[in-house]
């Protein structure tokens, strides 16, 4: 985007040295004595160079370019070329063109209004109309016409007085200016009448939208640039915190530390009670297997043993007589089944 900002910037200013080293417009005057004007038709023209007593149009010469100046009159009703346009036309080339006129106020003696028609290569470009205060005098170095936007090239250009059937009109040629570019660079002997900003000011407008264009298209494109690098780099992250807490994570136990219910099949014994640690004390001696040699019952049938020895027998601290030695504790153990649910498994006489 900078280097897109960077070569619009670079275009303009090509541009504008385009037009500088190609030279600046300069303003010629075409007086009207010069030979490059035609008029017609002849005889409705007159220049004031030559005496006219009868003339009624007598502007001050002295406030005239170079003193001179051509008039005619259109007028239906007139004894020369009557109801006929005057037309004055000359070949330019250049990219501008400006006409300067003297205006009668009076409207007798003479009648002043104007009615003025201008032509760019036979294709109307624009019109002065006036009609004169009543005043008596003249204004000098009125500009009629102007036109600074022509192709470069050469261009013919008419001024045509009048209208067939219009109003009668006046017109008072002082001079034609019209610019051209000289091809050369500035220079001291050179003077040129036209500022070179205005000439450029088309080309500086244009580059400065370009750069408005581009500065919001380049800020849009940034914005949205910006946006997806963060959202990228977003996913990027989340995307890391997965694998690493994929990698962190401790696979769950399936060992329980803790038994919350015993079953059978995993041991040979009954719970640790009482009574099963006895079994399993005599069980574990082998003075104490001989005693008994009855097999180990099925320890899925049992659930819980139970010391059945008279209460007489079992407790030494009572003062009961004393009990023999040899004598065995009796224990009873129950278990469950399915078809008999209340059935005594074995007894088991263990030695005291």
């Amino acid at each position: 985007m900078h280097l897109f900002c960077f070569c619009s910037s670079l275009a303009c200013i090509l541009l504008l040295l385009e037009r500088t080293v190609q030279g600046r417009l300069v303003n010629a005057t075409i007086d009207d004595q010069n030979p490059m004007l035609l008029y017609s038709p002849e005889d409705g023209w007159r220049n004031s160079n030559v005496p006219c007593p009868s003339c009624t149009a007598r502007p001050d010469p002295s406030m005239a370019i170079n003193g001179s100046w051509h008039d005619s009159t259109f007028d239906q009703n007139a004894k020369n070329s009557p109801n006929k346009v005057r037309n004055v036309s000359t070949i330019f080339n250049g990219t501008a063109i400006h006409v300067t006129c003297i205006l009668a106020k009076t409207t007798t003696s003479p009648f002043g209004n104007s009615d003025m028609s201008f032509y760019i290569d036979d294709i109307l470009v624009g019109q002065f109309k006036k009609t004169a205060p009543g005043e008596s005098g003249f204004e000098y170095n009125v500009t009629v016409y102007s036109n600074s936007s022509i192709p470069s090239g050469q261009h013919k250009f008419t001024i045509q007085n009048g209208h067939v059937g219009g109003i009668k009109s006046l017109l008072l040629l002082d001079a034609l200016v019209y610019s051209y570019d000289d091809g050369q660079s500035d220079s001291d002997d050179v003077v040129a009448t036209k500022d070179m900003t205005t000439t450029y000011i088309g080309t500086t407008i244009g580059c400065a939208i370009a750069g408005v264009i581009t500065g919001i298209l380049g800020t849009i494109a940034f914005l949205l640039y910006r946006r997806r690098r963060r959202s990228r780099q977003l996913n990027e992250h989340i995307n890391i915190e997965g694998r690493i807490n994929r990698g962190l994570r401790t696979p769950i136990s399936t060992i329980s530390p803790f038994r919350t219910t015993q079953s059978f099949s995993d041991y040979h014994h009954p719970p640790p009670t009482t009574a099963s640690v006895s079994s399993f004390t005599a069980a574990s001696n082998p003075s104490l297997r001989n005693a008994d040699k009855r097999a180990i019952p099925d320890t899925h049938r049992r659930v819980r043993c139970e010391n059945t020895t008279p209460r007489d027998y079992r407790n030494a601290e009572e003062g009961l007589p004393s009990v023999d030695e040899e004598a065995s504790d009796i224990w009873s153990c129950r278990g469950t089944r399915a078809e008999d649910p209340e059935e005594t498994i074995h007894h088991e006489r263990i030695k005291r």
